[in-house]
């Protein structure tokens, strides 16, 4: 999660027409990927995703753009007449909404990304020590053995790859594809927590700074960063996908 802090977001604006043409958290939420059914599509998945990340990777540049036109435009004596003109209690709400999203010591946005995180790289963490544990000694074995032309090393050959098959298909459905299956269910968790709490979280620390500044858009820097990290870990869990191997059988 990243620092919103007040003094960052007072620096995020833009012109009202550049602001118009700046792409929206909405139009994004629309192109996040839907978690692939089976393992063979995983590179296809990934593909996919590149485009999407190079687009808000664009509207986030664009974004920072726009951030340095507004900086030379603002009326720093208006915005501290502003400022000093509200009362303690706004200032107190308006800080509050900020530091709610970077602490993690009370209930909230931060803790419960804090929790989600941990949780996520636990998983990734489980699921790479059980394929050190259980496929990749059968690997090493497996591949040492291609090219065996005797009766008896064919057979051994299949019998490895006919457990490596069944182990694997354990992991993938305690992970992956199962009904319960780890990483689709905190993707999905995640995905929830942003498009209903997180993305708003995040914009109304901006309008709070739009209004200070009397602008009629809200910059939305905090909200796209947010949906760049969904991206970043549904490309982690789908990456987990290349240890798929078709034997054929």
């Amino acid at each position: 999660m990243k620092k919103l802090t007040l003094s960052v977001s007072l620096m995020i604006f833009a012109t009202c027409l550049f602001a118009q043409e700046l792409k929206q958290p909405a139009y994004f939420i629309d192109k996040l990927p839907v978690y692939p059914t089976t393992p063979k599509v995983y590179q296809q998945k990934l593909d996919s995703l590149a485009p999407v990340d190079l687009e808000l990777k664009a509207a986030i540049d664009a974004y920072k753009n726009a951030q340095k036109t507004a900086q030379s435009k603002m009326d720093k004596a208006a915005i501290a007449k502003y400022y000093q003109s509200m009362t303690p209690a706004q200032i107190m709400a308006m800080t509050q909404a900020a530091t709610a999203l970077i602490d993690t010591t009370k209930e909230g946005v931060a803790k419960t990304m804090h929790k989600l995180n941990y949780e996520f790289i636990t998983y990734q963490d489980q699921y790479e020590k059980e394929f050190e544990t259980n496929i990749y000694p059968l690997d090493t074995v497996i591949n040492s053995m291609i090219g065996s032309g005797t009766p008896a090393q064919i057979a051994k050959m299949h019998q490895l790859m006919t457990e490596r098959k069944t182990e694997y298909q354990k992991i993938m459905e305690k992970y992956l594809l199962g009904d319960k299956a780890l990483f689709p269910n905190i993707l999905g968790i995640f995905r929830d927590y942003l498009t209903s709490t997180l993305i708003a979280k995040c914009d109304q620390i901006e309008k709070d700074q739009t209004q200070m500044f009397n602008l009629p858009y809200t910059p939305h820097t905090a909200a796209l960063a947010e949906i760049q990290e969904y991206l970043g870990k549904f490309e982690q869990v789908i990456k987990n996908f290349k240890d798929y191997k078709d034997w054929g059988m």
